[in-house]
């Protein structure tokens, strides 16, 4: 291996501030984005210092893994490797490894990005819409600026009865609604003036993938995110693609990979992105840090979607994302500081109980468990079991399957500091919730 290339892995992996076990982990994460494997820590930092030693070059496919964690395009790496070095990657990614032709499609599919002068090296399986097979029925409809206020109107009224009654009765409606939405997206002619104005199917595919996640469904609630970006993406709809890849993340940090969901905002940091895009990208990184139990990094996150809630304030109003306020960050920071046990969170919630109206039932269970767990963990068990107790008779209300299992995670939690009355109360309604209709499923398709 040259001694060009040597240097170079050496400086990137310096630039980015990533010690060798660092870049092993990189390296780690990128393999498993892929559905790649890879030796254990202690052999790939082995393997680390010897290609920057120019002992033995990477292999195309460790290439391609250094791509994915640097951010860059198997091009890009192949002109820091010198002109031969090109070919070779340039041959093998034509060649017949799956992993690697899933790659080349990503870069090709996030070519959009070029208008913000960015390449993005995404963490994404291919397209998802475009597997969907087309129904039979008739003609879609012709497009024009009256049928796109309709379906605006229809995403905002599903988005509104999501609101006050909860996904649980209308998930498959909604899901319904995405598909036609993707479908009319699909069936129109490219060269039409309004099909980039279809971005109306791509926020109701993000409706889609919040009610999958609120019914227990992370994983289609991944896949449907995946698939509002993509449809976001092609819109052109760059916000909106932001908004889609903050729900990817969140996912990933609620299934305990925080280390995944912030690799992933991070392939987002060369997008010109709006104060509002920085605020939620911010927030969702806290989240990431929370996933890791990282309290310093989390609340520095927080602080940064405070500063960028401000400068958004001076903003056009995003379609998308609106205003983010200091409203929207201290929901989160509550929810954050209530998971760490912190004594803020307290204050924190009390100040957005009176502000939030009653009519969003669901937003109150979140309320209430978030209290709770906040007194759980600070040894009020009576105080916490009285709040879960509240939050179980509003939860049948709206069915929700993740804040029932949040009101489990800290039931769990009281287990540990023995009972009381008000323990005995509580269980008695979870025992009588479990009694309630099942949460609905997703159509036959699984989307």
């Amino acid at each position: 291996m040259s001694a060009e290339l040597c240097a170079w892995l050496r400086a990137e992996r310096q630039a980015r501030g990533w010690n060798v076990p660092e870049m092993a982990r990189q390296l780690r994460q990128a393999a498993r984005a892929s559905g790649d494997t890879v030796p254990d820590n202690t052999a790939l930092c082995t393997y680390v210092r010897r290609w920057e030693r120019g002992q033995v070059g990477p292999s195309e496919r460790y290439m391609l893994h250094y791509c994915r964690a640097f951010g860059i395009t198997p091009a890009e790496f192949g002109q820091a490797a010198g002109p031969g070095r090109v070919a070779q990657v340039s041959d093998r990614l034509s060649g017949d490894d799956a992993a690697e032709r899933d790659y080349a499609e990503v870069v090709r599919r996030y070519e959009f990005l070029a208008l913000s002068g960015a390449a993005l090296a995404a963490l994404l399986a291919p397209p998802l819409i475009h597997g969907w097979p087309d129904r039979q029925g008739p003609p879609p409809p012709e497009l024009d600026e009256f049928l796109l206020a309709q379906l605006r109107a229809q995403n905002e009224g599903f988005r509104w009865l999501d609101r006050q009654r909860g996904a649980h009765g209308l998930l498959k409606s909604t899901t319904v609604h995405a598909r036609n939405l993707a479908s009319l997206w699909r069936l129109t002619d490219p060269a039409h003036p309004l099909r980039g104005m279809l971005a109306q199917a791509a926020d109701a595919c993000h409706l889609v993938a919040y009610q999958a996640f609120d019914q227990g469904r992370r994983v289609q609630a991944i896949e449907w995110y995946r698939c509002s970006a993509e449809l976001a993406a092609r819109g052109r709809a760059q916000d909106l693609y932001v908004f889609a890849m903050c729900g990817v993340a969140y996912m990933h940090a609620r299934n305990h990979d925080g280390d995944l969901a912030l690799s992933l905002l991070h392939q987002l940091a060369p997008l010109a992105r709006s104060p509002a895009a920085q605020c939620y990208v911010a927030v969702y990184r806290a989240h990431a840090f929370a996933g890791l139990r990282d309290h310093s990094d989390a609340f520095l996150a927080l602080d940064d979607a405070t500063a960028l809630s401000s400068q958004a304030q001076n903003d056009t109003p995003s379609p998308w994302l609106g205003v983010p306020d200091a409203m929207f960050v201290q929901r989160q920071r509550a929810m954050i500081a209530a998971g760490f046990g912190s004594s803020e969170a307290l204050g924190l919630l009390s100040t957005l109980d009176k502000q939030t109206p009653d009519l969003f039932q669901r937003y109150r269970v979140t309320l209430l468990t978030d209290q709770a767990l906040a007194y759980a963990r600070l040894g009020d068990v009576e105080q916490s079991a009285h709040l879960l107790v509240e939050a179980v008779r509003r939860n049948h209300q709206v069915r929700s399957a993740e804040k029932a299992t949040r009101i489990q995670a800290v039931r769990t939690v009281l287990t540990q500091t023995g009972g009381g009355n008000a323990v005995k109360v509580l269980d008695e309604s979870l025992d009588a919730a479990e009694g309630a209709e099942p949460s609905p499923g997703l159509p036959a398709d699984g989307r």
